[in-house]
């Protein structure tokens, strides 16, 4: 799982990935990135309203890592 400030294309997650895909190829784990959307942000302010509306403050990304390992652990 990767958590990124910015769009998810191109940046942190993009490289993780890549990096995984060259390393295991099919092998390769389940994956999250957790990012903000790529295209424009009708909502708009500071940035920690943006982080809030994007599900990226510090208690949403709590519950999707939690939600999301819970599902692997199933």
């Amino acid at each position: 799982m990767t958590i990124e400030e910015g769009i998810a294309i191109g940046g942190f997650g993009s490289a993780v990935t890549d990096i995984l895909v060259d390393e295991l190829g099919p092998n390769m784990p389940w994956m999250k990135r957790i990012a903000l959307p790529d295209r424009f942000c009708k909502n708009y302010g500071v940035q920690n309203d943006l982080f809030e509306v994007y599900g990226l403050s510090p208690k949403q990304i709590a519950r999707t890592v939690i939600d999301k390992v819970g599902l692997l652990g199933a």
